[in-house]
C-alpha cells in the first residue's frame, strides 16, 4: 500500500512549509522596523508599544507554533491508524501479506506504539 507513504510525505511537506512560514512571521517585526528606518521613518514611538499590543510582533504565533504542529502530529497518528486498519481488514479476511506488506505492517505497529508513548500536543 503506497498511499500511506504518499500521505506521510505530504504531511512532512506541510510541516516544512508551516515551519518556513512560522520563521517568516517571527521575523516580520524586525523586517518592518528595518524597512521603515531605511525609509527615514522615526520608529521610536512604535518601538515603545508593548509587544502584547503590537499586531506585528510574532503575528499568529499560536497558530504557527501550536495549532499547526499539533495538527501535523495528529495527522501522522491518524494516517498510521488508517494503515493499520487496512492491514487488520486484510488479515481478518485471511488474505496473505507479501513480505514487503508484512514489514510495512510491523513498521506501522511500531510507529503507533511510539506515538502512544511520545506524542505530545502543545498548548
Amino acid at each position: 500500500m503506497e498511499l500511506d507513504k504518499d500521505l506521510e510525505e505530504e504531511i512532512n511537506s506541510l510541516g516544512d512549509d508551516a515551519s518556513f512560514l512560522a520563521g517568516r512571521l517571527d521575523g516580520i517585526w524586525e523586517e518592518l522596523l528595518s524597512f521603515l528606518k531605511e525609509q527615514g521613518v522615526d520608529t521610536s514611538k512604535i518601538e515603545a508599544v508593548p509587544y502584547g499590543k503590537n499586531p506585528f510582533w510574532q503575528p499568529n504565533w499560536e497558530t504557527t507554533h501550536l495549532a499547526i504542529p499539533n495538527t501535523r502530529s495528529r495527522l501522522r497518528q491518524i494516517s498510521t491508524q488508517m494503515s493499520l486498519k487496512y492491514y487488520e481488514i486484510i488479515l481478518a479476511n485471511n488474505i496473505e501479506l507479501s513480505k514487503a506488506e508484512r514489514e510495512r505492517f510491523e513498521l506501522q505497529k511500531d510507529k503507533l506504539s511510539e506515538y502512544a508513548t511520545k506524542l505530545s500536543l502543545y498548548d
